[in-house]
């Protein structure tokens, strides 16, 4: 049977709804196996059909892993995957896919029910974040939350624009200047006059600085934020963040 669970880095990024999905379909993928015995006992059912939520995050950890892996991790995976997949068991238990086990003495046992059955049945397919099409830790810090997280989704027009976003944030912090975009740009980086323009640079270096992030923003961070461009191309899109690192970096650079 395939394994339905990503690896932990993409665990991390999904939401515990979407963690919970896949649980659930996973479980409903078993329970039929079992093609409705009485008495079977396979991942993290037991032989009556039960489930021990402890041993389903310990189910849900290792399937994060692959086996090389958990050569060398403790039983049950990451402890980041097993927190989250309790958080999702809990979930599935509020919306009334999961419900408490009363045969079992103590109470702590889980089962699956109809209603969780008819849902995994109905589950459209989860579009899993593609964490590999650009690092994370390669982007400049102020990148790592809101765009990256959109990119490695799909949704590349947010991620242009969030990030082209942060880089206005900061150009306005460190300026002091309350305008927007281009005329943010201009201003900040205006030769001689600018705020941040460099005194010690030669006045085409101060008028092609202004004009690199005026270019940046007038393209790039306007085209995203009024959706004139489509971003259907990843590859593109992962360009337009590395300019916005570059140019965080560069306003980075400036302050040392």
């Amino acid at each position: 049977m395939r394994n339905p669970y990503p690896n932990p880095e993409t665990i991390a990024e999904l939401s515990v709804p979407e963690l919970a999905q896949i649980i659930l379909v996973d479980l409903s993928s078993i329970w039929e196996a079992s093609s409705g015995r009485r008495s079977f006992s396979s991942g993290p059912f037991h032989n009556d059909g039960s489930i021990d939520p402890r041993t389903l995050t310990t189910h849900v950890g290792n399937g994060s892993m692959s086996e090389g892996q958990l050569t060398y991790m403790h039983d049950g995976g990451p402890i980041d995957v097993q927190r989250k997949a309790a958080s999702a068991i809990s979930w599935l238990e509020t919306q009334g896919y999961l419900a408490p086990d009363f045969s079992e003495a103590r109470g702590h046992f889980k089962r699956l029910t109809p209603l969780g059955i008819e849902a995994a049945a109905a589950a459209p397919d989860l579009p899993l974040p593609n964490i590999s099409r650009l690092s994370r830790e390669k982007l400049h810090s102020k990148l790592r939350s809101g765009a990256w997280h959109d990119f490695v989704r799909g949704e590349y027009s947010g991620a242009v624009f969030k990030a082209f976003q942060q880089v206005e944030i900061e150009l306005r912090d460190r300026s002091g200047l309350k305008s927007h975009g281009v005329a943010l740009a201009t201003s900040a980086f205006s030769p001689e006059r600018g705020p941040l323009a460099n005194a010690e640079s030669e006045k085409s270096e101060q008028q092609a600085m202004m004009m690199l992030f005026a270019g940046a923003f007038g393209i790039f961070r306007n085209g995203a934020g009024h959706n004139i461009v489509e971003y259907d191309d990843p590859e593109r899109a992962a360009r337009e963040l590395q300019l916005a690192d570059l140019l965080l970096r560069i306003l980075d650079e400036q302050n040392r």
